[in-house]
């Protein structure tokens, strides 16, 4: 989701290559799309998520209650958007401008993403997918 950190330019990879060799499918996705999914997740969702975030993370006592609840909208955002594609597997990069929704969305994202690499859902950040050839 996204594109590759230009900082980082030995994680590139020939996503062609991959496919042939290993027989991946490739879903190449924007930040916009799950941004437009947290517009659709419920307070009920939401509240269902935290009290999830509570009985699996160490939730410190300042954590503010706001941003908990921003990253559950994303949690859950993200399932919609991995269920949607069928992934198995995710790496994003967000850069953006100062479009909010998805600076909200991309701050929010860590805790969601730990779920789903619990799930057997693995999630890289700064679009790091490499091919290893031995």
């Amino acid at each position: 989701m996204g594109h590759y950190y230009s900082g980082m330019l030995d994680i590139y990879t020939d996503i062609t290559n991959q496919i042939a060799h290993f027989g991946n499918h490739f879903e190449i996705l924007e930040v916009d799309e799950l941004s437009m999914l947290t517009t659709q997740v419920s307070d009920k969702e939401i509240d269902k998520r935290v009290a999830l975030f509570y009985k699996t993370f160490d939730i410190q006592k300042d954590c503010s209650m706001v941003e908990l609840r921003r990253s559950a909208k994303t949690s859950v955002a993200l399932d919609m958007l991995i269920n949607k594609h069928k992934l198995g597997s995710m790496a994003y990069y967000y850069m953006g401008t100062e479009n909010t929704l998805n600076n909200e969305t991309i701050n929010s994202i860590i805790l969601g993403n730990s779920l789903l690499t619990e799930k057997g859902i693995p999630v890289a950040g700064e679009y790091e997918i490499k091919m290893f050839r031995p």
